[in-house]
């Protein structure tokens, strides 16, 4: 049998050979990849983003999926973004595998975050001495009673509830949201949702690969999580010779949203600052380390984080990026 040609004059049998069930199958950078074989394959895969978004099915059990367009207002407004399981359950769609959410904010973010979820019937679930005044500005410190998620990056950790058990978590950053996530564990979860788009700072890694590498920490808790993605299908790399052989871009100067990035943009029209953010990789003994540090504009409404190298080696002004 001889098959037309992809054309848009055949664009329905085309269509009716390739039922859109299976598209639906497909993780998001499968789709990405399918949707550059041709103009056919790119409008068949927009429909369904258009039908089948992400984003909804990432909220729907924290709130409900009418409760995105107010979400991604939120974060806009705050200055946060998503990460953890949420964020990685967008790239993967393994929504089953998501246990809470967790949204990283700057300190004048972290009341108005609070604010939003009380909306949605969330209460504080208290850690020692933790009160909502807590989350006020004047009142942000860097405690004891958030181990394990001790970071430099880390003021203070919240935890909400809703009555049916949901669990959301608000991660205090004392710079940039950014920086807590180049501070994570490994590179499974390095992964963001901002208001304007969702991006995959590792999607080959992550998406296609499936492979994880520790980025920071030795300590049992970044030992227990990396395991526990390790039983979810990623497997963990160590060793000096795989780290070189993974599109890892070992000694580069990376930013949030470049080539290496796997970026799907949301067209609501929000305007986000991060894709300024920087950073770098090195390897260390059974890990890789992202480097990074933070400058700060008058200009912007956020920190950027820049590697500590760019400031000794561009030649251009950092305002150019």
């Amino acid at each position: 049998m001889a098959f037309p040609p992809l054309t848009e004059e055949n664009d329905e049998f085309w269509t009716a050979i390739f039922p859109t069930h299976i598209i639906s199958l497909l993780t998001l950078y499968d789709l990405h990849i399918f949707a550059r074989c041709c103009h056919i394959t790119n409008r068949m895969v927009n429909h369904q983003l258009a039908i089948r978004p992400s984003l909804p099915l990432v909220l729907e059990r924290f709130f409900n999926r009418d409760a995105t367009p107010m979400f991604l207002q939120m974060l806009h407004s705050t200055g946060s973004i998503l990460s953890g399981s949420g964020a990685l359950a967008y790239f993967s769609r393994a929504f089953h595998q998501i246990r809470d959410l967790d949204i990283i904010t700057t300190t004048e973010g972290a009341m108005p975050v609070a604010i939003f979820l009380q909306l949605w019937s969330y209460h504080l679930v208290p850690r020692t001495n933790q009160t909502l005044n807590s989350l006020s500005t004047n009142n942000l410190r860097n405690p004891n009673h958030i181990r394990p998620y001790i970071k430099p990056s880390i003021l203070d950790v919240f935890d909400f509830q809703n009555p049916r058990g949901a669990e959301v978590q608000i991660i205090v950053s004392m710079h940039s949201p950014i920086g807590t996530v180049l501070e994570f564990h490994s590179t499974v979860v390095e992964n963001i949702i901002e208001a304007s788009r969702a991006i995959s700072l590792y999607p080959r890694l992550t998406c296609q690969l499936n492979v994880n590498v520790p980025t920071n920490g030795r300590r049992i808790h970044d030992h227990i999580a990396r395991r526990k993605y390790e039983q979810r299908g990623w497997r963990l790399i160590q060793s000096r010779i795989e780290m070189l052989r993974v599109p890892l871009e070992l000694g580069k100067i990376r930013r949030v949203g470049d080539q290496h990035c796997w970026v799907q943009d949301f067209n609501n029209g929000l305007h986000t600052t991060h894709a300024a953010h920087t950073w770098a990789a090195w390897p260390i003994p059974r890990m890789v380390k992202l480097h990074y540090s933070n400058f700060r504009h008058d200009d912007m409404q956020h920190s950027y984080c820049v590697d500590a190298a760019i400031l000794r080696w561009a030649r251009c002004p950092l305002m150019h990026w």
